[in-house]
């Protein structure tokens, strides 16, 4: 099976950012040489029309990529470093349902079994943030796999129903 089986159609959109160090007039110019090489090595992109220079011009730019995600299996993933210093990692295998998110950008609706206590006991309780990476395939086993051989210890999981999360009431 395919990594990209349910991806979105554009398969690589580029945006240009203008902040203070870069002027527009690079951006424009580095964007089209990247468009060009691309198109010579007969891989497909959308380079996106609007400059990212502030957060209104960033909210443009994703609509100019939005969509739908597609159908399909999914796992969601994150490795950081914690407030002690020390990698941490979770890994959620789930699906993209087809389901009209009714939003923009590009977006979908994920359904990760057992999410809920999931949420509440490792991703607040162990301070990640919301923001994680998606992988469109089930690709928790290699994922779990490389964050191990990269020595973290803490690598989180969804438990089903009935195994209970460290600290957690059985009486619930």
């Amino acid at each position: 099976m395919s990594i990209t089986t349910n991806s979105p159609q554009s398969n690589l959109a580029v945006a240009g950012v203008s902040r203070d160090c870069f002027q527009i007039e690079l951006v424009q110019m580095r964007l089209g040489k990247l468009a060009k090489a691309l198109e010579a090595a007969g891989q497909g992109a959308y380079i996106c029309k609007t400059i990212v220079e502030t957060e209104a011009s960033a909210m443009t730019a994703l609509k100019e990529v939005e969509g739908q995600l597609k159908p399909g299996p999914t796992t969601f993933f994150r490795l950081q470093s914690n407030a002690e210093s020390k990698l941490v990692s979770y890994v959620a295998e789930g699906s993209i349902l087809d389901v009209d998110p009714r939003s923009f950008g590009s977006i979908g609706v994920f359904a990760i079994p057992d999410f809920g206590r999931f949420y509440r006991h490792v991703l607040i309780g162990k301070r990640f943030p919301h923001h994680g990476a998606v992988a469109f395939a089930h690709a928790g086993k290699a994922l779990f796999g490389a964050v191990k051989l990269l020595g973290v210890c803490d690598v989180n999981a969804p438990l089903p129903a009935g195994v209970l999360y460290p600290g957690e009431n059985p009486f619930e």
